[in-house]
């Protein structure tokens, strides 16, 4: 049997859809573990009881978007892991599980039979993980390496073998999630147990455009037509575009049954020139608020996050430090910007904190790493049952 982990805070909506999808649309039997962290889980859970094997609610870890980084980022990922490795860790040890795919609750396998297929083809390579990875991503992060944390699929037995989830959240110091997966399958497996199934480069946005020339082929969605994967951020799109895009999408595959799917459908399936021209017309009205900057949708690599954040900015020195960081032109215009922005910057920052320091620098010459880790960490962020673990790993106050 497969098992199907899936990993949310929020999104109970998708959740929906995505155990339609599997219990209603699909043929075979699925063991299906959710995690989610949210304080109400287990209350928003009640309406999906039936169709769920295994719930566990993850840890309270404090986080909200206004949280001043890197407390807040790091929190983020911390309470990702959280949940990534309480899904998976109850279906991998399942009996009769063979096989673990990992899923966000808003990453939506649209093909039985592909999902099949990778299971097939791990099996052919006794690979104990097979994950998908931009190369560059990976070559760029090395070591360890970085991939995405949705889409994975575990070896159970494997797995079990060396408690692949053994280590809890804060055994790891701050890092980025998408490196602490790599960290445990090197560890764990070695690389000749690795699969590397896709490179991601089929994936594209829903006018054709190829994920490789977008700065966050995550964001706003992406679909891979050779996978059958989908995953859009509905909330980064304007009103409801994002759940026509989903309802458009499951039209395509003739996934039609279950209470969820038939109300996404009902509510939100546009005609898809229609749709289409509902989204030209959202990036038209972004472009031309943008024009004023001499920027567009595209210079942020259609990362509407940043988008946003740009629009909203309080001064020009947050706009332009936006536009340094993110502008994917490359060019003389984009060297242009940076050299002002540093110019700017330097007449009004208070302090240089944000700069590169020098090579060979000892810019913390009294600190060990665990000072420094623990500097970044707020202990009244964890709930009791891990906190202890930010002073045992990262030393006293």
């Amino acid at each position: 049997m497969i098992g199907i982990s899936i990993s949310l805070y929020d999104k109970f909506d998708d959740l929906g859809v995505l155990l339609d999808i599997i219990r209603h649309n699909w043929e075979d039997e699925y063991y299906v573990s959710v995690c989610s962290n949210h304080p109400d889980a287990p209350t928003k859970i009640e309406p999906f009881e039936d169709e769920i094997d295994h719930f566990e609610q993850g840890a309270q870890i404090e986080y909200d978007p206004s949280m001043e980084d890197p407390r807040g980022e790091q929190n983020l990922y911390y309470r990702i892991y959280d949940t990534i490795r309480r899904a998976a860790r109850a279906a991998i040890s399942a009996d009769g599980v063979e096989y673990v795919f990992h899923l966000h609750t808003d990453a939506w396998p649209l093909s039985e039979s592909s999902l099949q297929s990778l299971v097939e083809e791990t099996a052919d390579r006794d690979a104990a993980v097979a994950f998908p990875a931009k190369t560059h991503s990976f070559l760029k992060h090395y070591p360890p390496g970085s991939f995405g944390d949705q889409y994975i699929l575990f070896d159970a037995a494997k797995a079990t073998e060396v408690d692949f989830f053994e280590r809890e959240p804060l055994d790891f110091p701050p890092t980025l999630i998408h490196q602490i997966l790599p960290i445990l399958c090197l560890a764990k497996f070695g690389w000749g147990e690795l699969y590397h199934y896709t490179n991601c480069s089929n994936r594209q946005h829903w006018d054709g455009k190829p994920s490789t020339e977008i700065r966050n082929s995550f964001r706003p969605m992406f679909y891979d037509p050779t996978l059958d994967y989908l995953h859009v951020a509905t909330e980064d799109f304007r009103g409801d575009l994002g759940k026509s895009l989903q309802a458009q999408y499951l039209a395509r595959y003739g996934i039609r049954h279950g209470e969820r799917v038939e109300h996404l459908r009902s509510e939100h399936e546009l005609p898809e020139d229609v749709l289409s021209d509902r989204l030209d017309a959202w990036f038209d009205d972004l472009d031309d608020r943008l024009k004023w900057y001499g920027a567009s949708v595209d210079t942020f690599g259609r990362d509407i996050r940043i988008v946003r954040s740009f629009l909203e900015a309080d001064s020009r020195l947050e706009q332009l430090k936006l536009l340094a960081q993110h502008k994917t032109n490359g060019s003389h215009a984009q060297e242009a910007i940076v050299s002002v922005y540093a110019w700017l910057r330097s007449l009004v920052a208070d302090n240089t904190s944000e700069e590169p320091y020098p090579v060979g620098y000892n810019v913390f010459p009294d600190r060990t790493l665990h000072d420094h880790y623990h500097s970044l960490l707020h202990p009244e962020d964890f709930p009791a049952e891990i906190r202890e673990a930010v002073d045992r790993n990262f030393g006293d106050e």
